[in-house]
């Protein structure tokens, strides 16, 4: 009998065993799968205008929008069966979607038109930022554009190399980043402006910045800002990028999108993982994987909620 009660024990533990192979592994606490209405289409790119309200771009002219903090999302129409990369709220009625042209909405995503003329030429819009409904710019083949007539006419304020992440830290001071990885080579750029846009400054003529593309970006003020590059380091600067200094020359994963809630905590953002730092960027630890999912990109609401989104629809949400 004793014989037969072990046997049976084994049993029970290999269909328990067989039964959690193939179950999905549990979404990690503080962690919440949001349903997207549009099922399975990918999305790109996330932004949050306050706590309440923000808006989703995805490939097959998807556009998502909440009003109440990313619980749920409504499908908008866009008109358009392109893939938006990126997009830009100005305000609740107003916001902005970049592929190779800009195209707004001014009713809250219900109808949108193109500006500019700016598909003409047919490089990707990888940044966006308007100040006003007449004053913005965008981040285009390797450029910087300006307007300030609300985008019917566009003048080259920067070309000084590959950028393709553009951030305000307040109007007038932003950076743009980028550079190119090729056949085991690879360079970054890193440019500050201080008068809203209008010139731009090379902050990135030091070793530790141009030696290799920086794939993550974030400041948290006019003077603190964080990058990670294709070497898997991570940089700060306290000083508005006169100085940087390296906190990790090891980083998990390259790093595609970086955000911090303060100078301490931040997540950081590969293909399939979401990564946590409460040291400031020493040290990072997975706070999420999913290897079925390609995560395109994290962001954060002004009341610390941290939101990815990726390919399958996917919509992550952690308080």
């Amino acid at each position: 009998m004793k014989k037969l009660t072990v046997f049976l024990i084994i049993i029970l533990l290999s269909f328990a065993c067989s039964d959690n192979d193939n179950t999905p592994d549990p979404i990690p606490a503080g962690w919440e799968r949001i349903t997207s209405p549009t099922g399975y289409k990918s999305l790109t790119d996330i932004e949050f205008l306050n706590k309440d309200f923000g808006v989703i771009s995805g490939i097959e002219g998807t556009v998502l929008k909440t009003e109440n903090g990313g619980l749920e999302w409504q499908a908008v129409n866009y008109g358009n069966n392109y893939v938006s990369y990126k997009v830009f709220v100005l305000n609740e009625n107003e916001f902005y979607l970049g592929r190779t042209g800009l195209y707004k909405t001014n009713n809250g995503g219900l109808s949108y038109t193109e500006i500019g003329n700016l598909s003409s030429f047919g490089a990707t819009i990888f940044g966006i930022n308007f100040f006003d409904t007449k004053n913005g710019l965008i981040c285009k083949g390797g450029r910087v554009f300006k307007t300030n007539d609300g985008g019917l006419n566009w003048e080259e304020v920067y070309n000084g190399g590959f950028c393709d992440k553009m951030q305000f830290s307040s109007n007038n001071v932003g950076y743009i980043s980028g550079g190119a990885s090729w056949d085991g080579m690879s360079y970054g750029i890193l440019h500050k402006t201080i008068d809203g846009g209008n010139t731009w400054t090379d902050i990135g003529d030091i070793k530790e910045v141009y030696e290799w593309e920086i794939m993550s970006m974030d400041f948290i003020t006019n003077d603190i800002g964080y990058i990670t590059n294709f070497n898997k380091e991570f940089f700060i600067t306290q000083d508005g990028g006169v100085s940087w200094y390296l906190l990790s020359n090891s980083l998990p994963r390259i790093f595609k999108g970086i955000v911090f809630l303060s100078q301490y905590e931040g997540y950081g953002l590969s293909s399939s993982s979401i990564f946590k730092t409460i040291d400031g960027g020493i040290s990072w630890k997975e706070d999420y994987t999913n290897s079925s999912f390609t995560f395109s990109a994290i962001t954060k609401t002004p009341d610390e909620k941290i939101f990815v989104v990726g390919n399958g629809g996917v919509i992550l949400r952690k308080e």
